[in-house]
């Protein structure tokens, strides 16, 4: 249940807020999803943080274009102008704008978790590789059902997983087309000197269902390249959705 959330925009972009005392902390999303992913892990967050979520350019309810993910740097610099010093957390592609403003500039940023993330650079597998060859033939045919699928074949999930509302999955079909148009080949092809981030408050979370799959292999040659801790959370790559509670309680051990 959403408690206490009110709605706002920073710019052009839809936020949501939840909760009104404590540290701030703000959730960026991965691909397709909206704000409204992170709904119930707001409302569990919220009696000890206020919670800050927003839709991507061209994503649900923000009337901003889309724009490559390395472009959304600006968003987070201005919702952190906005907010007020917080922590960040970045989940799957969402990790990519935060990564590139905390090399760029940081301010404003207190402790970063990155949730599995989708960092092609740091993987050898086989099933990144395939991706990275098959997905702009997909995308220039326009074959946005079979590049789902081909997504989906790279990242865990967790069997009898909770599943997404009626209206969430709406989001998911019209994020879709922003996603593909202009974040997608920036995700598949974004790479940076990881190395530089070394003594930032970073923290790299995995989920226990994802051992195995190319997320934890960017895990963890992300925590080697940035010198952090690594963190394990219970479930898939939709964790912060499907096991809220868990994924919420764990934030809280680790006083981000």
């Amino acid at each position: 249940m959403v408690m206490c959330m009110q709605e706002w925009y920073c710019n052009d972009l839809y936020c949501r807020r939840y909760g009104h005392s404590g540290r701030n902390i703000l959730l960026v999303n991965g691909a397709m999803a909206d704000c409204s992913f992170y709904d119930d892990l707001a409302s569990y967050l919220s009696d000890t943080y206020t919670v800050y979520t927003y839709d991507h350019p061209g994503y649900g309810r923000s009337d901003e274009e889309g724009k490559s993910l390395v472009e959304q740097t600006e968003d987070i610099q201005h919702l952190i102008h906005a907010i007020g010093s917080c922590s960040v957390v970045g989940h799957s592609c969402g990790a990519i704008p935060v990564l590139q403003y905390l090399m760029q500039d940081g301010s404003g940023m207190d402790h970063v978790l990155l949730y599995e993330p989708f960092l092609c650079d740091l993987s050898d597998d086989i099933r990144i590789e395939r991706l990275k060859k098959d997905m702009p033939v997909l995308l220039k045919e326009e074959r946005y059902e079979d590049a789902g699928m081909a997504l989906l074949d790279v990242l865990s999930a967790e069997p009898d997983a909770r599943a997404f509302g009626e209206a969430q999955r709406e989001y998911f079909t019209k994020n879709s087309h922003a996603f593909y148009a202009h974040e997608c080949m920036s995700m598949l092809e974004y790479g940076m000197d990881y190395g530089k981030l070394d003594g930032r408050k970073i923290f790299v979370g995995i989920g226990d269902c994802s051992a195995g799959m190319p997320c934890e292999e960017m895990a963890e040659r992300f925590r080697e390249a940035a010198d952090c801790a690594m963190v394990w959370f219970k479930g898939a790559h939709d964790a912060p959705y499907e096991q809220y509670q868990a994924f919420g309680k764990a934030m809280k051990e680790l006083s981000l």
